[in-house]
């Protein structure tokens, strides 16, 4: 029995659970599949999809077509969300079509952002309001903030579905109190068994606080240190959510990670250890808000990428010939094949691509300034056609709903703390589909912000990985 099948079966006996499966592994598959039986018996006459932004297109045109039967999608009718063409009257009566459509199942494809207007919550209660409905969370680390509006809305959603499955790979992206909202989709009561009922209640039940003295505004304050309880959090995922790796289901080729370090020039150092002693002066006196704190970080990281901003917004570059820029070069030269380039800050890609231009080499570009259209055509000239051989974006943008397999080489040009963006990213390259060992090549500054990020996204990863029962394993 695969585990697809093994996981199709649990939909009876699971009305709510988890896919924790690492990227790449199959949770779409395997959330389709048992679908089918249950439209076939009408016990579900409506599915919302929920995903993040452009993710939600994916399902509607390639993941429902791949994975369904021909006989069953001709028993479906399906509306694909676009935010900027609800207001025109074709796309708002192709709306009202399927809602008010009596075929077996309808089926609507919505990003989480629609979730906060008027107009998408009430195309979602018109779509449940007669019930059978199944809630599909894809990438659910989404709603893993409580306080935001997203979350709730979520939240009160799948109170009402009769079926509903979170899908993610990093259900821990950050922390171990990500969790909390994510779980409450499946039951929310949950937590209730451990006695607690609300989001401070699980903050204190698994952290360990000391307290701290903020002098500049005369109180006290309680500072995260560590984790506790989490056998009980384990135990508690392992009621509701199950958890494969591509390591036990896939026979896929290794990761392989190395470093390359390059040395600051002795202008870019000096600016670093000066802002760097003023960080700690702060931090010393108590007196640094965490804004601040992050502030801070952010500029010593951006004098490791050779360039500082100014109050008006612009960015004055540090060097003429960026020591970074020139050992990404340098590593290119050493590259055969697709490579993949992700970086954390909009000048960084800016300055990838010029270096790449003047090579006279091809690329594409990903990031939030591309729109739907335009990241659609990416994907088409790196991975399908092969006429970019370099995918330049951020991890934020491209980390959801993309197959690179073409790459067998993925550039860290600039990390940050993302944990989530971090996994996901590295995982658009190693999925189903590649054939060869896929190398990764973090790019760092000597004593610099590059190792302390990377040293807290493995101290992150070995929480996730302790909590989701994961082999240890070396990485980054």
């Amino acid at each position: 029995m695969t585990h697809q099948q093994g996981e199709a079966d649990t939909w009876g006996a699971w009305p709510a659970r988890g896919l924790l499966w690492e990227p790449g592994t199959g949770k779409t598959l395997a959330t389709l599949e048992p679908l089918v039986h249950l439209i076939e018996r009408r016990e579900i006459r409506s599915v919302l999809v929920l995903a993040p932004k452009g993710v939600h297109r994916n399902w509607y045109e390639e993941e429902i077509p791949k994975h369904l039967p021909e006989w069953i999608l001709e028993r479906m009718l399906m509306f694909c969300w676009n935010s900027s063409k609800m207001k025109n009257k074709g796309q708002q009566r192709e709306l009202a079509r399927m809602l008010d459509g009596t075929e077996d199942c309808r089926v609507l494809f919505m990003n989480y952002d629609a979730v906060r207007t008027p107009r998408g919550i009430k195309a979602i209660k018109a779509l449940m309001k007669d019930g059978k409905c199944a809630l599909i969370l894809d990438e659910s680390t989404r709603v893993k903030t409580p306080g935001a509006k997203v979350t709730k809305r979520v939240r009160g959603l799948a109170e009402h579905a009769d079926y509903v499955r979170i899908l993610t790979g990093t259900l821990i992206a950050n922390s171990p109190f990500d969790a909390y909202s994510q779980i409450c989709c499946l039951d929310k009561d949950a937590w209730r068994h451990l006695g607690i009922r609300t989001y401070t209640a699980f903050k204190s039940y698994f952290g360990v606080y000391t307290t701290g003295y903020n002098g500049a505004q005369q109180r006290e304050y309680q500072q995260l240190v560590d984790y506790r309880n989490l056998s009980k959090l384990k135990e508690v995922l392992g009621k509701y959510c199950t958890r494969y790796t591509k390591d036990e289901i896939l026979d896929l080729p290794p990761k392989l990670y190395t470093k390359r370090h390059f040395e600051l020039s002795p202008a870019s150092r000096r600016l670093y250890e000066q802002l760097k002693a003023e960080f700690i002066v702060e931090m010393g006196d108590e007196i640094a808000s965490a804004p601040l704190a992050i502030t801070r970080m952010l500029r010593l990281q951006q004098i490791t990428c050779g360039y500082l901003p100014t109050d008006e917004g612009t960015m004055i570059r540090l060097e003429q010939v960026n020591p970074r820029i020139s050992l990404l070069e340098d590593t290119l030269d050493d590259t055969v094949g697709s490579v993949i380039i992700w970086a954390r800050f909009i000048e960084d890609i800016d300055q990838i691509c010029a270096a790449i231009k003047a090579r006279g080499e091809t690329f594409v570009r990903y990031d939030g300034g591309v729109d739907d259209d335009g990241r659609s055509e990416a994907k088409r000239l790196f991975q399908h056609t092969g006429e970019a051989r370099y995918f330049v974006g951020n991890p934020q943008a491209g980390k959801f709903g993309l197959t690179l397999t073409r790459a067998k080489t993925i550039i860290y040009y600039s990390n940050d703390f993302d944990l989530d963006s971090r996994l996901q990213s590295e995982d658009r390259a190693h999925r189903i589909g590649q054939d060869n060992a896929v190398l990764y090549i973090d790019l760092c500054a000597v004593d610099s912000m590059d190792g302390y990020i990377t040293d807290k996204l493995v101290k992150k990863h070995d929480i996730a990985r302790e909590l989701l029962g994961d082999s240890p394993k070396n990485w980054i």
